[in-house]
């Protein structure tokens, strides 16, 4: 998720804290006594989650000198990785959020979505928000028209841009449907580093869904023996909010897919 400006925290379960209440700033006159404040901090726990994904493979292909033999497989290990670690990363974000009913699919209902968006989240002078859509929805919007037959959002394209200075992001990791409106400064987060391995020593179980734990009667395949590589890939992150009004979600039940504006 290529969401900038958010709190930046170690890789690790702990309670992150928030300032709930700010420190108060006064301003004086010389020789005047200086008052003395406090600040509120709130904690919130933050735990790893761990995306995982794994393909095996012949040695012969693994070891192949053929360009694109292990290229294609990474490049769809990689993509897999990418989409749930977006899903992991705004399922985290969105518990709690407030979930507002759209108001049409026209361009000024989308405004009116957007508005009721910013209504629900605090901002501030470092603030820095994010609209999160469903590739669908972005390529409805960008299409969409004012009155006169012109682009309603002319610096939106069908993969991003933005609306009125919000940064849109097309994220496979949106549910169907959703807007999710996002203070950056508002979030701590740790993207963690995508790990990518092979092994061609241990057991594996061929199944989607493995016995876990297992079990005597777990069949267990050997790489070594059969000759096979395992391609691994796995990413932890962290993700959490820390204020609660950070994050809000709009839903339009059609994905903005049949709108136009009024003439």
């Amino acid at each position: 998720m290529r969401v900038g400006g958010m709190v930046l925290v170690p890789l690790t379960t702990a309670s992150v804290g928030a300032v709930s209440i700010g420190a108060q700033f006064y301003s004086l006159g010389e020789g005047s006594a200086k008052p003395v404040s406090r600040m509120t901090i709130t904690a919130q726990q933050m735990t790893p989650t761990k995306v995982h994904g794994c393909v095996v493979v012949t040695q012969e292909l693994a070891r192949s000198t053929q360009p694109g033999a292990l290229q294609l497989i990474e490049r769809g290990l990689r993509t897999g990785c990418a989409g749930l670690t977006d899903l992991a990363f705004i399922a985290n974000i969105s518990i709690g959020a407030p979930v507002a009913t759209s108001t049409g699919q026209t361009a000024e209902a989308v405004r009116a979505d957007i508005a009721n968006l910013l209504r629900a989240i605090s901002t501030g002078q470092d603030s820095k928000l994010y609209l999160l859509v469903t590739p669908l929805i972005c390529k409805s919007w960008s299409m969409l028209t004012d009155s006169k037959g012109l682009s309603a959002f002319p610096t939106l394209s069908p993969t991003g841009g933005t609306v009125n200075g919000v940064i849109v992001i097309a994220s496979d990791g949106v549910p169907t449907g959703q807007v999710i409106l996002a203070d950056a400064s508002g979030i701590a987060a740790s993207p963690g580093e995508i790990i990518l391995q092979q092994f061609s020593e241990g057991s594996f179980q061929a199944d989607s869904s493995p016995d876990s734990p297992q079990t005597a009667a777990t069949n267990l395949i050997s790489l070594w023996q059969l000759n096979l590589t395992a391609v691994v890939i796995e990413r932890f992150l962290c993700a959490v909010k820390l204020r609660s009004d950070a994050v809000a979600v709009c839903f339009n039940s059609g994905s903005y897919s049949s709108g136009n504006s009024p003439p």
